[in-house]
């Protein structure tokens, strides 16, 4: 629910100096605007050869 993931963030704020992971789950087939743009630039650079590639020299 949203008011879960409002307290998982506010908890995750008040506590400083360790790393936070909140999981959100969404319906098949829905993404957010900034989950697609992190995924394309995800598959960009997957499909960007890497430059110590020994087959790209």
């Amino acid at each position: 629910t949203r008011r879960a993931l409002v307290d998982g963030l506010d908890r995750a704020h008040a506590t400083r100096g360790r790393f936070q992971l909140i999981e959100v789950m969404l319906p098949r087939g829905q993404t957010s605007d900034t989950l697609s743009r992190f995924v394309a630039g995800f598959k960009a650079a997957r499909e960007k050869p890497a430059l110590s590639d020994p087959a790209t020299m």
